[in-house]
C-alpha cells in the first residue's frame, strides 16, 4: 500500500510539473504573438505613413525631451522611450520605427504618428509626389530610336513596330502593337504604360 501511495504521488508530482511547464510556455508564446501582431513593418518605410504631417509637426530626430512629452498623446514615459530608441538607431528612418517601443500599440502609433516626422522620411515623399510622369512614346510618330527607349524592345522589335505602322497605317489603339511580329502579352505588359497613340 505504501509503495503504491509513492507511486501516485510521484505521479501527481511530475504531472504537475509538466503540465506547470506547458502553461508557461503557453503565455509566453501568446505574449510573443501579442507583440507580433502589434509590430508595423518599418524596414521598408511606405508613403502612407507619412501623407499627413501637422503644420507643427516634431521631427523625430531633432526633438528634445520636454518637446516630446508636451506631444498629445506622448507624455514623460513614452518620450523617454522615444529618445533611448533613437540613441539605439542612432538615429530614425522612418516614424513607423516607433512601433519598436515595448508596449507601443497601433492605437497609440496611430494617434501620434502625424504629430511627428523623419525629415529623411518627409522628404524622399515630396520627391516622389513631385515627381513629374513620364512622357509616353507615340507609337505613331515615335521613330526608331526613341521606340528602343522603352524596356524589353530592341532595335531590331523597334524596327518591326515603325514597318508594320508603315505597311498598315497608324495604330488604332496601343493594344494593336501586339499584332507586331514578336510582341507578345508579356512585352506588352511591360511597356503599355508608357506607350500612347
Amino acid at each position: 500500500m505504501k509503495n503504491e501511495y509513492k507511486r501516485f504521488v510521484i505521479v501527481v508530482v511530475i504531472t504537475s510539473g509538466i503540465l506547470f511547464a506547458l502553461f508557461l510556455l503557453f503565455t509566453k508564446m501568446m505574449k510573443t504573438k501579442l507583440e507580433n501582431d502589434n509590430l508595423i513593418p518599418y524596414d521598408k518605410p511606405t508613403t502612407s505613413a507619412v501623407h499627413i504631417k501637422l503644420p507643427d509637426a516634431l521631427e523625430l530626430n531633432t526633438a528634445t525631451f520636454e518637446e516630446l512629452s508636451h506631444v498629445e498623446g506622448v507624455g514623460r514615459e513614452l518620450a523617454q522611450n522615444i529618445i533611448i530608441l533613437r540613441e539605439k538607431l542612432g538615429k530614425f528612418t522612418s516614424v513607423n520605427q516607433l512601433m519598436l517601443i515595448s508596449g507601443m500599440d497601433k492605437e497609440t502609433f496611430s494617434f501620434i504618428k502625424d504629430k511627428l516626422y523623419v525629415e529623411e522620411e518627409w522628404n524622399r515623399f515630396e520627391d516622389e509626389q513631385n515627381q513629374e510622369a513620364p512622357e509616353k512614346i507615340n507609337i505613331n510618330t515615335a521613330t526608331v530610336r526613341e521606340i528602343m527607349a522603352l524596356d524589353a524592345v530592341t532595335e531590331s522589335l523597334a524596327r518591326k513596330i515603325v514597318e508594320y505602322r508603315e505597311l498598315n497605317g497608324n495604330f488604332v489603339s496601343i493594344n494593336e502593337i501586339m499584332d507586331v511580329d514578336g510582341i507578345g502579352e508579356a512585352i506588352f505588359n511591360s511597356i503599355c504604360d508608357f506607350i500612347t497613340v
